[in-house]
């Protein structure tokens, strides 16, 4: 049986984190390109390869992060990833169906953030979904259908893009690969309880 994991990011140990935010994406984007499609770009499905130019970031080099490492990837906004060249250079073919690669400038490295496009199915019937009226409010409990197994990687539309999953496959390679910066978490939805 391939299980499917939420892609989180690693705490123990803890990684440094990217310094960038949507907002340096906006910074860039063309005119007829509304603010929404920017900032919102992992669940409105937004691809922006299109029209993409390289953004520069760093990493936090705060005094309490200095004894932290860099990961190799790291999930990022919503359903992406931010991937070091050792990591792009290791998954991109594996990554290329699901989503589009866009450069980062950090330090002297092309780092690439990796834009799920790729939609999963949600199990609806086995879902459970706080609604108030005909709204739906957040997602207490998320089950994927079968049939996400055959994507390397997926964001669900239930869960509005928040959340970056993925089956064995992926986890096999990322650990065979030694890559650091990851957690695969069998619980779908974080809790914060």
């Amino acid at each position: 049986m391939n299980n499917i994991y939420a892609i989180r990011r690693a705490t123990d140990p803890f990684y440094r984190e990217l310094e960038f935010d949507v907002m340096d994406i906006a910074r860039y984007s063309p005119d007829d390109v509304p603010l929404d499609a920017v900032t919102r770009f992992f669940e409105l499905n937004t691809a922006m390869s299109d029209w993409w130019q390289p953004i520069r970031a760093q990493f936090y080099d705060e005094a309490d992060d200095q004894d932290k490492d860099i990961p190799d990837l790291c999930p990022w906004v919503g359903a992406t990833l931010i991937l070091s060249p050792k990591a792009f250079r290791l998954l991109e073919d594996a990554l290329r169906n699901d989503g589009e690669f866009l450069p980062l400038l950090v330090g002297d490295e092309e780092y690439q953030l990796f834009n799920c496009l790729s939609v999963g199915v949600d199990d609806r019937e086995a879902s459970e979904v706080e609604v108030d009226g005909d709204i739906e409010l957040w997602v207490n409990k998320l089950a994927t259908a079968p049939e996400n197994t055959s994507q390397v990687v997926f964001k669900s539309k239930l869960e509005k893009g928040k959340t970056l999953f993925a089956g064995d496959l992926f986890k096999t390679a990322i650990e065979e690969f030694g890559l650091k910066g990851l957690a695969f978490d069998k619980n779908l939805i974080e809790s914060f309880g």
